[in-house]
């Protein structure tokens, strides 16, 4: 392994990239002090990063020849602004925004699942917090099960939207509790005590671009094309972590489905079990923040059916959802150079 191996993170501010800061401490970075970029609204600033105050940097201001490897913790057009750049300087760019996530010519990774996947690969893709979730999950009970359908409702936390979404959830609780009327800036409603049962951009048919793509990328992450599958997505006044139900038709007809189920989710990558509702235990997003795992519960028969398998899963969507796919992928690749 090479010792010289820099580290860049674009969005060092925003709630993905602190993350990645975090886990990087956590992990006990040993290799050169990372690149820590931002917006120019941060110029002047600092980042704490393992005790030191490491100063921001902008794309304006950045050689891509300083940094070996990239996470792009920012939005499709920052992805797509400083792509050229970083190949073209001979970086590896692993890019956590939906602008690559259906390419065809790029690999879209998550580590536990797909890891040869990244193999030799210069532009690398993670799946969104939920297809992420879903992905690990199936991945699991596919071993198991022919899977014919997945019916999904994906309940998100505000933190999807940033730290914007996270500030507006903050400020109209307050201004709610003060009997003032909350300011509307990032949502297309009040998101405060309410539920938005929309994320994305809505087509004709009602479906939004994200539900539609969040479909695609669990089928690519899968490699089935032919599974169908149902996925709705509403955002909820909760800070951080995604609550997915989660119902899948299977071809087994088999009274002993939930067994079955338990036992090819028991040790699988990247899962937990927690699975007993008489004692009031089952993933909760409250419980998911922070974990490395997605949480797995509610485990049960369909009412009407034994051939449908029904099951609620929790997870971190910063950490397990984003952050963890790149900081992996970065030990991944340094193991290889």
């Amino acid at each position: 392994m090479k010792k010289d191996i820099r580290l860049a993170i674009v969005g060092a501010t925003g709630v993905v990239g602190r993350e990645v800061v975090k886990l990087l401490e956590e992990r006990a970075w040993k290799l050169p002090e990372p690149l820590l970029i931002a917006s120019p609204r941060s110029i002047g600033e600092g980042l704490d990063f393992c005790g030191r105050d490491v100063a921001l940097r902008t794309l304006d201001d950045v050689d891509y020849r300083d940094a070996d490897i990239w996470i792009v913790a920012a939005g499709p057009y920052v992805a797509e602004t400083c792509m050229s750049g970083i190949l073209d300087a001979g970086g590896i760019m692993i890019d956590l925004s939906e602008r690559f996530r259906l390419d065809p010519e790029v690999p879209l990774v998550v580590p536990e699942l797909n890891p040869a996947a990244a193999a030799g690969r210069k532009l690398l893709a993670c799946p969104g917090a939920a297809a992420t979730m879903v992905s690990l999950v199936l991945n699991a009970l596919a071993a198991e099960f022919e899977i014919t359908r997945v019916t999904a409702c994906s309940l998100e936390p505000v933190s999807v939207r940033g730290n914007a979404g996270v500030r507006e959830l903050e400020q109209q609780v307050k201004q709610l509790l003060t009997f003032q009327d909350p300011a509307i800036k990032v949502f297309n409603h009040q998101i405060a005590f309410n539920v938005l049962p929309q994320r994305g951009l809505a087509d004709d048919s009602s479906a939004t671009d994200y539900e539609q793509n969040t479909a695609r990328e669990i089928r690519r992450m899968l490699g089935n094309d032919d599974l169908i599958v149902d996925f709705t997505a509403a955002c909820v006044p909760v800070f951080y972590g995604h609550g997915i139900s989660l119902a899948l038709d299977v071809a087994n007809d088999d009274p002993a489905v939930v067994e079955m189920a338990t036992a090819a989710l028991r040790g699988a990558p990247g899962v937990r079990i927690e699975d007993s509702a008489r004692h009031a235990i089952y993933p909760m997003p409250v419980f998911a923040a922070g974990q490395d795992a997605c949480l797995v519960g509610r485990i049960r028969s369909g009412l009407d059916c034994s051939n449908r398998l029904d099951l609620w899963i929790a997870a971190d969507n910063v950490r397990r959802g984003a952050a963890m796919n790149a900081v992996d992928l970065v030990e991944n690749i340094i193991k290889e150079l």
